[in-house]
């Protein structure tokens, strides 16, 4: 009886997790070569040329649900992308561990650099030597709201490469406390009163 007890009195207060796909990539958005700016919906993809070696070939598409950036040999350049973000997004007021979550296809053999700001904030390294599909997550500073927008700047060392399946947010919910029913209540005195007896059985 005891432990049922607490067990009861436990599931009052609840946690739990969310995760939210911000851009899976579903839509597709044509090839930008050395420079330029793309606008398909509420996401513009700019390429900006930071120079290289030889001839430059800096390119990035959207294809197939994956955002892929490639440069040249000794080539540098930085992709950037924004999104408008029209209303507030499905995550709870007062929700902890919030994180950007990427799904990397590939990266080259170097860390890139990616720096977020709008509605959330922060600046990342991507791991390089990816080249299955891997998660990965860094922490944002306090929980993403809109409306407004979203930038997402990407830049590594000069050749750099990159794919990514999509993008979004995770987040652990705010604690709740859960009203009991009457019947729990009822439940709740009826195990107190018996505690004494089954002492006396004891």
């Amino acid at each position: 009886m005891k432990k049922l007890l607490i067990a009861t009195l436990a599931s009052i207060s609840l946690a739990s997790a969310g995760t939210l796909t911000f851009d899976d990539f579903s839509t597709d958005q044509a090839l930008i070569n050395i420079s330029g700016s793309s606008t398909v919906g509420p996401r513009t993809i700019t390429l900006n040329d930071l120079g290289g070696a030889g001839t430059i070939q800096h390119t990035v598409e959207v294809a197939g649900g994956i955002l892929d950036v490639t440069n040249g040999t000794g080539d540098d350049s930085e992709v950037v992308v924004l999104w408008d973000v029209p209303a507030a997004l499905a995550i709870p007021v007062g929700s902890t561990n919030v994180q950007i979550t990427l799904v990397v296809i590939q990266s080259d053999g170097n860390p890139t650099d990616l720096s977020l700001s709008g509605i959330a904030s922060g600046n990342f390294a991507i791991p390089g030597g990816i080249n299955v599909p891997t998660p990965v997550a860094f922490n944002v500073a306090g929980p993403p709201v809109g409306p407004g927008s979203l930038t997402l700047k990407l830049n590594g060392a000069p050749g750099w490469d990159l794919a990514i399946d999509s993008v979004g947010f995770s987040w652990t919910d705010p604690v709740t406390t859960a009203v009991p029913e009457p019947a729990t209540f009822g439940f709740i005195g009826l195990g107190l009163v018996a505690v004494p007896f089954l002492r006396r059985k004891r």
